[in-house]
């Protein structure tokens, strides 16, 4: 009976793989956050609009 504390050997020391779909999922993730802070930010300057037509 072997007790390994966490150790590694040293053929597994090596950087872990970085899997594709994780990098794709982190940009479209990136990706669709922009678009809904684009989409706000028009909603915010039409409402701002809307508000200046109401005192002008």
């Amino acid at each position: 009976m072997s007790i390994e504390l966490g150790a590694r050997p040293f053929a597994q020391l090596r950087k872990p793989r970085v899997s594709i779909w994780f990098k794709t999922l982190m940009h479209f993730s990136f990706y669709l956050m922009i678009a809904a802070l684009m989409i706000l930010g028009v909603e915010v300057v039409y409402a701002l609009y809307q508000l200046a037509g109401l005192f002008l």
